[in-house]
């Protein structure tokens, strides 16, 4: 039985990741900065992607020539909810609830709960 996904899910999917690729290209930018020739440091920018599962869409960071890939985050995809998660699976707090941190419906598309490198821990 193949999945349906909304087109409004799907879009707003795309650019939850498009808002990762720019917090990673300043990060990029910002490590570089006066160390040269910023051509040099181009095969350490990443790229962004993703992956949907029966559930959730795994958006993963790697290196642009497709080595160290990274998890940055799940978002479920029934309700939009950005979850903190392993390689594997989302994972859950110590009550055995979702580490839910953000929503890519939300007005900044979860940035406010966001980094380069994932969702932020709750303090």
């Amino acid at each position: 039985m193949a999945m349906r996904i909304e087109m409004k899910t799907l879009s707003r999917l795309t650019q939850y990741v498009d808002l990762i690729k720019k917090l990673a290209d300043a990060d990029h930018y910002r490590r570089i900065e006066g160390k040269g020739n910023p051509e040099m440091f181009d095969d350490l920018k990443k790229n962004v992607d993703y992956s949907i599962g029966k559930k959730y869409a795994k958006v993963f960071t790697m290196y642009v020539d497709g080595s160290s890939r990274s998890l940055h985050s799940f978002v479920d995809m029934d309700n939009g909810d950005i979850v903190k998660g392993s390689w594997k699976a989302p994972i859950r707090d110590k009550s055995g609830k979702l580490a839910v941190r953000g929503n890519i419906w939300a007005d900044d598309i979860g940035e406010s709960n966001i980094d380069q490198y994932g969702p932020k821990y709750l303090r």
